[in-house]
């Protein structure tokens, strides 16, 4: 082999928003969270279709309790991948904690009928119901349309049938 040919192997580069990216996931990751907000605010910036800045943002802001602003980019990681139940269970978890019941609630079953198996928004739901906090849904026996009595929280005595989170019925229905 002569002296000139020289096999050269270039690593592909990061995009500036995958290094901003994972220069946030440090910074969160370190519990440095003002820098991490700072970090995943750049790489929205430099893309902002960038649903893992926003989810990112998402950590940050509601680890400083911060949930108001948590939910808004929450919201926008939704927004970019509506059909993600994972995106929509964080937004509905951050206005929960923002005091937004009701929108939670609106968030939590749009989780449900994306994967109406995911338990944590069957729970937090049904929390939100019990604790008379959400006029939008209600517990019912899908069965024979009776409402819970406190403290049977999971079956009907009627029939038996598991109770689920339905919304109410509007006055127009």
């Amino acid at each position: 082999m002569s002296d000139s040919a020289h096999t050269v192997i270039m690593e592909p580069r990061e995009s500036p928003t995958k290094l901003a990216l994972r220069a946030a996931i440090s910074s969160l990751n370190r519990g440095d969270l003002d820098d991490a907000v700072a970090r995943f605010s750049d790489a929205i910036a430099l893309d902002p279709q960038c649903h893992e800045g926003y989810s990112g943002l998402g950590v940050a802001r509601a680890r400083r309790r911060e949930y108001d602003l948590a939910a808004d980019a929450f919201g926008e990681c939704a927004k970019l991948r509506p059909s993600d139940p994972q995106s929509r269970y964080n937004y509905a978890v951050a206005l929960q904690r923002a005091g937004r019941y009701e929108d939670a609630a609106a968030e939590y079953l749009r989780v449900l009928r994306l994967q109406p198996e995911h338990l944590p928004a069957q729970r937090a739901l049904r929390r939100l119901v019990l604790a008379g906090v959400v006029s939008t849904v209600e517990l019912r026996c899908p069965r024979c349309g009776s409402r819970p009595e406190l403290p049977q929280l999971i079956t009907c005595r009627h029939c038996g049938a598991g109770f689920q989170v339905l919304p109410v019925a509007s006055a127009e229905e």
